[in-house]
């Protein structure tokens, strides 16, 4: 079954172990894309390292394969906004 990005959202989010505080959210084009509950899965995801992505996250470069990133805290889920 191919999930949209919302009904990934949605499904990442309650998979997320509790004790996690944050996710991964992906952007292209300023457009949302999905969230992750690791960088692992981010990174299958755009088929790239975990280390680039680390970078993207900490600001040392823009976007890893025009794929920009960011932090999402899990306990405020209700709060998140899935458009930039």
């Amino acid at each position: 079954i191919k999930r949209t990005p919302s009904d990934n959202t949605l499904l990442i989010l309650k998979q997320c172990n509790k004790n996690r505080e944050i996710a991964i959210k992906v952007f292209k084009d300023n457009k949302f894309i999905a969230i992750f509950e690791s960088i692992s899965s981010a990174a299958k995801f755009i088929n790239s390292c975990k280390s680039d992505i680390c970078k993207c996250l900490k600001g040392k470069i823009k976007k890893v394969k025009g794929f920009n990133f960011e932090y999402v805290h899990i306990r405020e889920k209700e709060k998140i906004n899935c458009e930039k």
